[in-house]
């Protein structure tokens, strides 16, 4: 079996000339000697943030790496603020409201940070309702706004109720898509109302999710 033997160095050598390099033992282990008299130890890596196009900062559980054109290195990110374009965000409430007018009031926000311009997130809504009397319709709109931008209706809840009072609750809920325009804030709305002003409409508890789904 072939062997190499070399005296280990106390002190670092004198540099090379140009173009080589020399290769010495240490008390710790070999090292290489640039031309340019820049020494440096022969070891590999034992964390992930020594490799040179790597940059770990305050890792964190559920942390993963993600390539950064800009830095051409690897950092480490949460999943929701790479993958998905924005953090998983939710709102609810369990305070009831009344509204006994026809103009929609509005009963639940929720604001989610700017998110990827073309990528489309999905809204989760729930709202549990009641109104004063019967044979009249309860009607709760979603809406989505971009930064200072005109909101844009999602859909409406409603239903004609064939039971009054605030015992007589219904639950209502389900899923709407928008794709995102611009990389301004987001603000989702939740409103509600009576059909008619001669009858209250009661919004018992609600919430709101939002979320990236391509």
């Amino acid at each position: 079996m072939s062997q190499i033997i070399a005296g280990e160095e106390s002190s670092k050598p004198t540099a090379p000339s140009v173009n080589t390099r020399k290769l010495y033992p240490k008390s710790d282990g070999w090292y290489q000697l640039t031309s340019g008299d820049v020494e440096s130890k022969l070891e590999g890596a034992t964390s992930l943030d020594e490799l040179s196009d790597v940059d770990v900062t305050s890792p964190v559980e559920g942390n993963f790496l993600v390539y950064n054109s800009s830095t051409s290195k690897f950092e480490n990110s949460t999943p929701n603020a790479v993958i998905f374009g924005c953090s998983f965000t939710e709102v609810s409430t369990t305070t009831q409201q009344t509204n006994g007018t026809t103009t929609f009031q509005n009963y639940l926000t929720l604001n989610a940070s700017a998110c990827v311009v073309g990528g489309k997130y999905r809204i989760g809504a729930f709202i549990d309702a009641s109104m004063s009397s019967t044979s009249d319709n309860f009607e709760a709109r979603l809406q989505v706004q971009e930064g200072s931008g005109t909101p844009v209706t999602l859909g409406i809840f409603q239903e004609e109720f064939k039971e009054a009072g605030t015992d007589a609750r219904h639950p209502r809920c389900g899923f709407f898509y928008y794709t995102v325009t611009s990389d301004a804030n987001l603000t989702v709305t939740m409103d509600f109302r009576p059909e008619n002003a001669t009858e209250t409409a009661f919004a018992n508890a609600g919430s709101l999710e939002f979320w990236r789904v391509s």
